[in-house]
């Protein structure tokens, strides 16, 4: 493996600033939580490309929605869950394999509110969620 990138000069704990589109990192079978720090694979065409352009976003935050099934190779808008996580890339490695391997921190929950690119990634609108509301993606405990 090698280092790809670490940002330098940021803390965990600085804030960070970030619009309302994003590129979306689809991930299969995990999840992340705002203020978790998680270690994430990465190997499909699309997410490799979001991974090889990350230095040149303006700022490494990317957003991360769940599939609704982990078997779809190409997920679009309704293979993803709408609630999700903005993360930090805390770093990237790069595998032999010309896969990655990344270190991300959840920052805040967000709502996929459309797709706006689908090549060479995927990028969204989204919005921020307040912390502590539930919605509609969510299950809710009966009563």
């Amino acid at each position: 493996m090698s280092e790809k990138k670490q940002t330098p000069g940021r803390q965990e704990d600085e804030p960070v600033h970030f619009g309302d589109e994003l590129p979306v990192l689809p991930i299969r079978n995990a999840v992340l939580f705002p203020g978790a720090v998680a270690p994430f694979d990465v190997g499909r065409e699309k997410s490799v490309a979001l991974v090889e352009d990350v230095d040149n976003l303006t700022s490494p935050v990317i957003a991360i929605f769940a599939q609704r099934d982990p078997s779809t190779d190409d997920p679009g808008k309704d293979d993803l869950h709408q609630v999700g996580c903005a993360a930090r890339v805390l770093k990237a490695l790069k595998h032999s394999s010309g896969n990655y391997s990344l270190i991300l921190q959840g920052l805040t929950r967000i709502r996929l509110d459309e797709i706006t690119q689908s090549g060479p990634y995927l990028k969204a609108k989204i919005s921020r969620l307040e912390e502590g509301v539930a919605s509609d993606d969510e299950a809710r405990p009966s009563a």
